[in-house]
């Protein structure tokens, strides 16, 4: 399980850059 943590660290960067980017395109459009 501890060999997980950096793969679910990277996949919850992965969510949170996609949902800064998903809030941006609202904000621009």
């Amino acid at each position: 399980m501890f060999l997980l943590l950096p793969f679910d660290s990277l996949i919850v960067n992965l969510l949170g850059i996609s949902l800064t980017v998903l809030f941006t395109l609202l904000l621009v459009f």
